[in-house]
């Protein structure tokens, strides 16, 4: 094996780690005699092709040494290789050359996407078989579009009081501080009935949104109690 080619053994047992075992990764020596190209299996890991060490480059590698399209690029990914016993898979390779830019090897990662393939197509089975109730329940999604919101969802306990606020005025523009008294309670009575008052914090909270005291909302809650 080409000395040079050595370095990239770790960085193919790293890969072989992460990537798992549906993933094999290939490093293959390329060098040039008067001949002609010599390609073969230098380290493999994670066997899915069923080649072994001293098994000749593939088809691709001669296409690339052909076409010169090493010294253009440094890698292409996501082309469809085939194995030995048939099997399609998902393949990518990175040329590595010399200090001259020759071509020296290539490392190469060939995923075996059978399992993907076959939970595809039970997903899409189960896609067929909701597109019905999904039609079916169309008219029922339409309804339900129309129905009063009951439940709203906050994203802290800071914006709920505000939010139910500006729900009941529809208006965000509107200066609470600057409405009356009677709109004022009305708020305070819309806040009341909904139970936001048994909220921790809610007394303050609203008191600040009006810019009154606590005091003030105390006495319009008792109001109301009196007048319900």
């Amino acid at each position: 094996m080409n000395f040079e080619l050595t370095k990239y053994i770790p960085v193919i047992d790293f890969l072989a780690e992460v990537l798992g075992e549906h993933t094999e990764i290939v490093l293959q020596e390329i060098y040039q005699e008067e001949a002609g190209y010599v390609s073969s299996v230098v380290y493999i890991k994670h066997n899915i092709s069923g080649r072994k060490i001293g098994a000749p480059g593939t088809d691709f590698v001669a296409k690339i040494i052909k076409s010169q399209e090493f010294k253009t690029k440094d890698y292409i990914v996501n082309y469809t290789g085939r194995s030995a016993q048939g099997h399609l898979l998902r393949s990518s390779s990175m040329f590595l050359k010399d200090t001259d830019d020759n071509l020296i090897g290539m490392l190469c990662i060939n995923i075996d996407d059978s399992q993907l393939v076959k939970m595809s197509s039970l997903f899409n089975m189960g896609l067929q078989m909701l597109e019905g109730y999904l039609v079916d329940n169309q008219k029922n999604i339409q309804d339900n579009a129309r129905v009063h919101v009951q439940e709203n969802m906050y994203l802290s306990p800071d914006t709920s009081l505000e939010d139910a606020i500006y729900e009941f005025t529809g208006n965000k523009n509107i200066i609470l501080s600057q409405m009356s008294k009677k709109k004022k309670k009305a708020i305070v009575s819309h806040l009341y009935d909904n139970g936001f008052f048994e909220l921790k914090d809610s007394i303050s909270k609203t008191a600040t949104i009006f810019s009154m005291s606590e005091v003030s909302i105390y006495k319009y809650l008792q109001e109301i109690k009196e007048e319900k």
